[in-house]
């Protein structure tokens, strides 16, 4: 397999990948199931053409290596034990400027949303997806510090206190936001003036503590799609009269696998919205 190119075992039951495939300097793909099962790559490993690297698990001191792989990465998504330092992130992902996509798996401490230290000369990053609970972090409301061209932002069991909306309304090219299972604590959102102009998708589901949500008269007015989950507290949906959204993305607000009388066709035209 010296000029293997790309490696896909997502729909297997492999557990361990023999050290040897790191040795292959043609690969370019990896794909593994996500979580920690299978391991990432040692820190030594010679993988100058690699571009695809989802989903390995790997310790956090992993990171800090992380550059001795490839510059040329453009996908990673990494699965981690332990608690990850937020310093440690920084580093690493200033080197790798070619990068499209990010996903990290895993609890993220003291670290600040939207500090610009996080993603320094990631021009080029237009997705992100965090899904772990963010221990010590706190909102940035003056200081995004998110990759200017992002396009897709997605936070995952976060557990946020602060309201995250001031924030991310300020990213002007998002344009899919979905937080999801936990991914905010509080009971109230409020989505400011001129915020998220470029954003089509919001997704909010499993926000168990969600009541309110408003939307400032000025924001979101690009939204086509809405989605509302399992927010079982939540009581209003606010005056989108603004926003260009058909109705039969309205009606995907409802929790449909409980709502008697659901028709097959209905539930077929939801799911069309993935």
């Amino acid at each position: 397999m010296k000029d293997l190119q790309t490696l896909d075992v997502r729909d297997t039951k492999i557990e361990i990948l023999p050290k040897s495939l790191w040795d292959i300097t043609t690969l370019r793909h990896v794909y593994v199931p996500p979580g920690p099962r299978i391991k990432g790559p040692p820190p030594t490993a010679n993988i100058p053409n690699l571009e695809i690297l989802k989903t390995v698990g790997v310790p956090e001191s992993w990171l800090e290596n992380v550059p001795n792989l490839s510059i040329n990465l453009r996908k990673l998504a990494l699965s981690y034990v332990g608690h990850l330092e937020f310093e440690t992130i920084s580093n690493p992902l200033s080197r790798m400027v070619d990068l499209l996509s990010l996903t990290i798996m895993g609890p993220i401490v003291h670290a600040e949303l939207g500090d610009t230290r996080a993603f320094p000369n990631l021009h080029t990053l237009k997705s992100i997806k965090f899904v772990g609970k963010w221990k010590f972090w706190k909102l940035s409301i003056d200081n995004v510090g998110f990759p200017p061209n992002l396009v897709k932002l997605i936070l995952s069991k976060s557990h946020l206190r602060e309201d995250p909306m001031p924030c991310l309304g300020r990213l002007h090219a998002l344009k899919l936001l979905r937080l999801e299972d936990g991914a905010y604590v509080g009971d109230k959102m409020v989505c400011p003036t001129n915020g998220f102009p470029q954003l089509e998708f919001l997704q909010l589901s499993k926000l168990e503590n969600l009541k309110f949500w408003g939307v400032d008269p000025t924001a979101m007015l690009q939204l086509s799609k809405l989605r509302v989950l399992q927010c079982h507290k939540f009581k209003n949906l606010p005056d989108l009269e603004h926003a260009d959204i058909n109705v039969v993305d309205l009606v995907s607000i409802l929790d449909i696998s409980k709502e008697k009388g659901t028709s097959a066709s209905l539930l077929q035209a939801l799911n069309k919205l993935d």
